[in-house]
């Protein structure tokens, strides 16, 4: 049978990452109807507390391409694009491609489990000047706040204070940020 698994890890450390969600959808390229073996469209994959998913044997067909998205990342971490991958008659996996600049996808030596590394959610702002833009603004507050429906990692909607350094910049904490979520970040007088 054919038994294929995702394994969602973070970039640096290797740390299993729970509750990524991939969406599985059959791409092939002669006539078929694009469906998986149990006739849906698409099956969700969802990594469980061991960074794990299993591409149920069912949905899968060999000589088959797939689609394998990431479409919800673990808080803090960044989206994948695309995998995309055959399926050989013995039941191993061919990886095909990975698209996105912050993803790394790798196959184990056995052909049936993909790992997925991605990086963590980064943002650093500058304060310039608005009149000359070669002076960074030192000691400028900011508010950061989840927009309505949003929220930060771990659920919280409390507002974050930063304050640029010497070189004008505010870098917010890696573990702060959600995918697929929006925040206003407010001056302060």
């Amino acid at each position: 049978p054919i038994a294929l698994s995702v394994e969602k890890v973070g970039e640096d450390t290797g740390t299993k990452l729970p509750g990524a969600e991939f969406t599985l959808t059959d791409i092939c390229t002669d006539a078929c109807d694009h469906k998986l073996a149990n006739d849906a469209l698409s099956e969700t994959v969802t990594t469980g507390e061991d960074g794990k998913g299993k591409i149920p044997i069912e949905r899968v067909i060999a000589g088959h391409t797939y689609r394998l998205t990431e479409t919800k990342a673990p808080d803090g971490y960044e989206c994948t694009a695309e995998i995309t991958f055959s399926v050989n008659p013995n039941g191993t996996a061919n990886l095909l491609t990975t698209t996105g600049g912050k993803t790394e996808a790798t196959l184990d030596s056995t052909g049936t489990s993909f790992t997925v590394s991605n990086e963590k959610i980064r943002l650093t702002l500058k304060k310039v000047d608005y009149d000359d833009p070669t002076i960074v603004m030192k000691d400028v507050s900011f508010t950061l706040t989840p927009a309505e429906g949003s929220s930060f990692c771990g659920g919280t909607t409390e507002p974050i204070s930063l304050t640029t350094d010497a070189s004008g910049q505010i870098t917010i904490p890696e573990d702060r940020l959600k995918h697929d979520n929006s925040y206003l970040l407010t001056e302060q007088d």
